[in-house]
C-alpha cells in the first residue's frame, strides 16, 4: 500500500482506487467528523521535509476550504498557494488518506494556521473487518440466498450489521443447514436507498442467539465483489456512518 510519503496524489494512485469516497457529502462528513474529535492527522508537504503532527480545526465547504492548526509548525509563512500536501489520520480502525491543493499560511481565531482546498476524493481504509455498522431496524438490508444452484427456494436473511469486508445475518429457520467455511454464491444484498449488489458470501461463524427460537447470527465475509458493488456498499455503510455521527 503507497505511504504518506510515497505519494502526494492520492486520488490519482491505483493501489488506492478501490477505497477512494468521492461523494462530496461523505467526503465533508468524514472531515468533519476528523475535525470535531480532534483526530491527529500526520501531514506531508510537497516541498517541505517537514513531516508535521497537526489537526484540523475547521472544515469550510461553502469556500471549498479546510483549515489546519500550525502553532506546532516551524515557518508555516513559507507556505504559498503552489504547496501541495499528503494527509493520513486514523480513527476507529479506518485510515483516511487524502491530498489537496493550495495550500497557505492563515491565521485562525487569533491562531497560526494553514488551509487547503477540499479535496475531490479521499481513501478509507477499513484495517479491521470486524468493525461494522449496526443497521436501522426499520428497513434494513435483506440478503437473498439459494444453498445450492438448482435449489428454487430463495431464503431471505435480515442483515444486522455491515461493513466494506461483511456482515452479519440472522437466520429465522432452524432446518436451515449452515457451518462456519461453507461459501454462499451469488447473493444478493438489497441496500435501501442504493440498489442491490451481488457477491458470494463466506461463512466465518455461525452462533446460537435464542434457544427457544434456535435464531442463529451468521458472519460473513464479502467475496467477488465487483468495483461497482463495493462502491455502492461503501456508499451505504457511509450513510449509517453519518447518522450515528449525527446522533451521538
Amino acid at each position: 500500500m503507497t505511504s504518506i510519503a510515497e505519494s502526494l496524489s492520492v486520488d490519482q494512485d491505483p493501489e488506492l482506487e478501490h477505497y477512494l469516497v468521492r461523494t462530496r457529502i461523505d467526503i465533508i462528513s468524514i472531515l468533519r467528523t476528523l475535525a470535531a474529535r480532534q483526530i491527529p492527522i500526520r501531514v506531508k508537504f510537497s516541498r517541505k521535509t517537514e513531516t508535521l503532527v497537526t489537526k484540523l480545526i475547521s472544515v469550510k465547504p461553502e469556500y471549498e476550504e479546510l483549515v489546519f492548526d500550525a502553532a506546532g509548525m516551524r515557518d508555516p509563512e513559507s507556505l504559498d498557494d503552489a504547496e501541495r500536501l499528503t494527509a493520513e489520520s486514523y480513527y476507529d480502525s479506518i485510515s483516511i488518506l487524502f491530498s489537496a491543493a493550495h495550500v497557505e499560511a492563515a491565521s485562525y481565531r487569533g491562531q497560526p494556521s494553514f488551509r487547503a482546498r477540499l479535496p475531490k476524493a479521499l481513501a478509507r481504509i477499513q484495517r479491521r473487518s470486524s468493525v461494522r455498522c449496526p443497521v436501522p431496524a426499520l428497513n434494513p438490508p435483506v440478503v437473498s440466498v439459494r444453498m445450492s444452484a438448482d435449489d428454487k427456494l430463495e431464503l431471505h436473511l435480515r442483515v444486522m450489521d455491515i461493513s466494506l469486508a461483511g456482515a452479519a445475518l440472522v437466520v429465522e429457520d432452524p432446518n436451515v443447514s449452515l457451518r462456519p467455511g461453507m461459501t454462499l454464491r451469488q447473493c444478493r444484498i438489497q441496500l435501501p436507498g442504493f440498489g442491490a449488489v451481488e457477491t458470494d458470501l463466506e461463512l466465518t461463524y455461525v452462533n446460537e442467539m435464542d434457544a427457544s427460537t434456535q435464531r442463529r447470527r451468521l458472519g460473513c465475509r464479502f467475496s467477488g465483489l465487483t468495483v461497482l458493488a463495493l462502491a455502492h456498499v461503501r456508499r451505504y455503510v457511509s450513510s449509517l456512518e453519518r447518522e450515528q455521527h449525527h446522533t451521538s
